[in-house]
């Protein structure tokens, strides 16, 4: 009895029930609850990304995390490079000002799929090398909305 009421109270304490402790109380973590891919468009002079859920929780990312419309990414040049012959091709530092309220999210629902572009021109890319194979280092850091920080 003492060993239910200490489980029951440690999860009370951690905030998830039992449930939600098997299926989504930490960060949502690659290849479980969502995949990441990226694709080489060398003549368009940009990478295409996608993170899909395979959750059935949805999941956010912010504009740090996640490029905009125009493929921008805000503080992301200690995160996001381009690697082409083993040399790093770190991203431009945009700085776009974060926002911290729910309507700012990128939602990824459940089991859907969200897609962006980054541009080489943000990793000032030499065109000498725009048809070399690259690797993208890139993590999207989705977290789960319900568990999110908003101001409002």
């Amino acid at each position: 009895m003492k060993n239910i009421l200490l489980t029951f109270m440690l999860t009370m304490l951690f905030g998830c029930s039992l449930y939600e402790k098997f299926e989504r109380c930490e960060a949502p973590r690659i290849n479980k609850d969502y995949l990441f891919s990226y694709t080489d468009h060398p003549q368009e002079k940009k990478m295409s990304i996608e993170i899909q859920s395979n959750s059935s929780f949805p999941m956010c990312m912010t504009n740090s995390t996640w490029p905009s419309h125009q493929g921008q990414l805000d503080g992301a040049a200690q995160r996001v490079f381009i690697v082409v012959n083993g040399k790093r091709y770190p991203y431009k530092n945009y700085e776009m000002n974060y926002c911290p309220f729910r309507e700012c999210a990128i939602e990824v629902t459940k089991r859907n799929r969200v897609q962006g572009d980054i541009f080489y021109k943000d990793f000032h890319l030499p065109e000498e090398i725009y048809d070399e194979p690259k690797e993208l280092i890139f993590d999207a850091e989705p977290f789960w909305c319900a568990q999110g920080e908003w101001m409002d």
